[in-house]
């Protein structure tokens, strides 16, 4: 069973225990909830706690420790890489892994049944293509031995999984089971409840705690690796930043500085007005419905990191450029268009506009007699005969400019009704816009 499905089964179970658990919590105090230490409720989700938290343990660890007795069965089967080399032995082993899991993704996908994975033969079919039709990328070349590897993982991958889920949901039921057993009236479940709340908030601000503790190490150990390679001095007051892969890098971090500053300065500009104004609306002169609604909103849009914004602009313009195509690559700005107003009559207008473009700034070229006669000079100068001699005879020429380029009319055509009554408005418009090229016709085919 995927384990999305195992979640679910498991809250499904949970749910259970919950309903089970007040019920049995009522029963047990003859009916009047009253006579309980606790809440009905808090017998309920001590209940559903019982039957999730040994699930849920037992699942983190199979998912741990599963890959890595797999990864422990399947090395004696890699000959070609000695054991005492463990680098190359993991990318070998990682390898594995991504034919095995391709090859579940082609078994779902229909491309290839569980008999013709058995069948095939790393030196005459094309597994890589089977596998890249799924969207799975092997890098390196599928070995006879990586592909038995990347079976006998499967096979152990299957029967784990399988075994997982049944000793998962197993644990929930008894779990759940054995809490409903100690319900009584006495049973202090709140007490019980609260205490597990504790626990995971204080396992989660301990997760929080060392987790901030190891970017600190990983920050000061790449640190000192850093200047062990790179000069303190250039670093700090170096005014160029020009970092290569190749090598030979300009790392100075003061541009950086400058450049966080400067735009930390853009953002006041514009940040502390519009939150001192939006702070005194909403502290003086909000009804306390808006208040109400956009306080709390203002207050999460505060809490959200700004990173998650530009995260959220690159979706907007991937979006955007999917709807609009390539034109959009850039982004699209949305402008509201013209509205109705409340109260007013409808309003026609109409509006037209027209216009000639044409090329200006053209060159200045050479008509025939003048290139004639440049031409004659340069041969002269190179020491040649002149190729034209008479040059009278070519006369100015033509003016492929004159004849390329010509006047374009542009019209546009604009008609608008606009109004509204107490509860509608309406605004509707239509326009007509033809603008030609400044290229003749016949001369753009």
């Amino acid at each position: 069973m995927p384990f999305l499905w195992i979640l679910i089964a498991l809250i499904i179970i949970a749910s259970v225990a919950f309903v089970l658990g007040r019920q049995r919590a009522v029963q047990s105090a003859g009916g009047d909830s009253r006579k309980l230490h606790s809440l009905p409720g808090f017998y309920g989700w001590n209940t559903a706690i019982g039957a999730m938290v040994p699930s849920i343990a037992i699942l983190a660890v199979w998912m741990i420790a599963q890959p890595i007795i797999v990864n422990m069965s399947i090395a004696p089967m890699i000959t070609s890489v000695e054991a005492s080399d463990s680098a190359t032995l993991g990318l070998v082993l990682s390898n594995v892994t991504n034919v095995s899991e391709g090859l579940d993704a082609a078994i779902a996908a229909g491309a290839i049944t569980d008999n013709e994975v058995a069948a095939l033969n790393a030196e005459t079919d094309n597994i890589k293509g089977l596998l890249s039709q799924v969207g799975k990328v092997v890098g390196s070349d599928i070995t006879p031995e990586i592909l038995d590897a990347a079976r006998a993982s499967r096979d152990m991958n299957a029967t784990g999984t399988l075994f997982k889920t049944i000793v998962v949901l197993a644990a929930a039921i008894a779990g759940g089971a054995f809490a409903l057993t100690k319900i009584n009236p006495d049973l202090w479940a709140r007490n019980r409840v609260e205490s597990f709340v504790r626990y995971v908030l204080i396992t989660a601000a301990s997760i929080a705690i060392l987790t901030t503790i190891g970017i600190v190490l990983s920050l000061i150990f790449n640190t000192v690796k850093f200047f062990g390679m790179y000069s303190a001095t250039d670093f700090f007051f170096g005014l160029n930043w020009l970092p290569r892969f190749q090598g030979e890098s300009d790392l100075g971090i003061l541009p950086l500085m400058w450049g966080t500053v400067y735009i930390s300065i853009i953002a006041l500009l514009v940040a502390v007005p519009i939150g001192l104004f939006a702070a005194i609306y909403l502290s003086e002169y909000a009804s306390k419905g808006v208040r109400a609604v956009a306080k709390p909103a203002l207050e999460v849009l505060a809490g959200i990191p700004t990173i998650v914004y530009g995260l959220f602009g690159d979706i907007i313009k991937d979006a955007s450029s999917a709807i609009y195509g390539v034109q959009a690559a850039n982004g699209v700005v949305l402008i509201t268009t013209k509205s109705g107003k409340k109260n007013r009559p409808t309003k026609f207008t109409f509006n037209s506009f027209s216009s000639i473009q044409e090329a200006s700034n053209q060159l200045d070229l050479m008509n025939a007699s003048e290139y004639a006669v440049y031409v004659n000079e340069t041969e002269i100068a190179d020491g040649n005969n002149i190729p034209y001699p008479n040059i009278n005879g070519f006369g100015t020429g033509t003016d492929w400019q004159k004849k390329l380029f010509t006047q374009a009319p542009i019209t546009n055509y604009t008609f608008s009704a606009s109004g509204g009554s107490e509860n509608i408005t309406h605004s509707t418009s239509a326009s007509i816009f033809q603008q030609e090229g400044i290229i003749s016709p016949e001369k753009s085919n």
